[in-house]
């Protein structure tokens, strides 16, 4: 008997370790000039409203066919600007993901939604390609076409504020390297409150660490996936500098001139609740 219960007390920890055996990973899903929740001091001009841009991904009997293993953020922002080349930001944005699920294929992509504007002169950017995507892509979707199907779509964030590309304004940081992060958890695959992390509260949770601060800059977005037999957690963390988008002594580009940031200035009207794209224009 006392030989079972030795033997018992060295199985117990190799039993614990098999059950809770981990793998984990990082993933960059893009990096963003700028990054805001709340309404920020930044001139704009409307260019376009209710825009759609999106970045997808396929696999095929789990089987990773598009190059990537996630949808990158930054290439569905860039997709959506695109679309009115004058422009080089984003303002009432929503992020949305959106899965397919086919009998061999699965698609899933992120998609963004909100309305273009010009924030300064800048060079003519080269147009993104469309998500129409490359001869694979519209390979796997000519046949998944042609399969039952199922989806969901889950909003994942919404911002005021959002740029891929220079913006031609410069804000002194407040605290650089800031992160933030909104992780859900899963217990035997089963999730626990809701299914995707909040990108949104993420990046509410690196300005709060920060007094003062309204807006992200120089923002990488990572997803970071953990991975064990009984316990799972997905997060979605930002990392960038924080800074005030009312401070003054801000230099930012109105019109074709600079005009310093304590300097007094006709009320913008591209600003605050009447641009709220839920508003009447």
């Amino acid at each position: 008997m006392l030989s079972v219960r030795r033997k018992w007390r060295w199985r117990t920890p190799l039993f614990l370790v098999f059950l809770l055996a981990t793998g984990g990973c990082s993933f960059t899903e893009g990096t963003l000039t700028a990054l805001a929740t709340h309404n920020v001091n930044v001139p704009a001009q409307p260019l376009a409203r209710g825009v759609e841009g999106r970045d997808c991904i396929y696999f095929l009997l789990g089987i990773p066919v598009s190059g990537s293993l996630i949808p990158n953020l930054q290439e569905a922002e860039d997709r959506a600007i695109a679309q009115s080349p004058e422009g080089n930001a984003m303002q009432d944005l929503a992020l949305y993901m959106d899965q397919t699920w086919y009998v061999v294929v699965t698609q899933t992509c992120y998609r963004v939604r909100g309305d273009v504007v010009r924030i300064a002169q800048q060079a003519p950017s080269a147009v993104q390609s469309g998500p129409g995507g490359t001869p694979m892509k519209k390979a796997v979707l000519f046949l998944a076409i042609a399969m039952l199907s199922s989806g969901c779509t889950t909003r994942i964030g919404a911002f005021t504020f959002a740029s891929t590309k220079n913006l031609g304004v410069a804000y002194a940081p407040l605290q650089t390297s800031v992160e933030g992060e909104d992780c859900v958890n899963m217990i035997l695959f089963i999730p626990i409150g809701t299914l995707n992390p909040n990108l949104a509260d993420a990046v509410d949770r690196a300005v709060e660490k920060v007094p003062n601060g309204d807006m992200m800059t120089n923002v990488t977005v990572n997803e970071d996936i953990l991975i064990t037999l009984i316990y799972n957690r997905i997060c979605a963390r930002v990392n960038g500098d924080v800074v005030n988008s009312r401070a003054s002594g801000t230099t930012q580009r109105q019109g074709t001139s600079l005009v310093p940031g304590n300097a007094t200035v006709a009320p913008n009207p591209n600003l605050g609740d009447q641009w709220k794209s839920g508003n009447p224009e």
